[in-house]
């Protein structure tokens, strides 16, 4: 089961991960970074009070550090998983 709808067309209406996301040249890896991307900003509303273009100048700056923030949604992704099997 993928995120819902709604935040795959909030990524969508994202500029830099629109063109992002064009530049792929094969439809299948659009899709496999489109379903991370909607998963990595699922994390991301859920978790803090950014969305995926609005992170970004946050890790650059240092503000958050980008392996806490790996850390982290490795661990969303892993409850994601336990939680789909029981």
């Amino acid at each position: 089961m993928g995120p819902p709808r709604t935040l795959e067309i909030e990524i969508d209406k994202l500029e830099k991960v629109s063109e992002f996301l064009d530049d792929m040249k094969s439809k299948k890896t659009r899709d496999i970074y489109h379903f991370a991307l909607a998963h990595f900003q699922t994390f991301l509303s859920k978790n803090y009070d950014y969305n995926i273009e609005t992170i970004l100048p946050v890790i650059r700056n240092k503000t958050i550090d980008v392996y806490v923030l790996l850390r982290q949604f490795v661990g969303y992704l892993r409850t994601r998983k336990s939680q789909k099997w029981k």
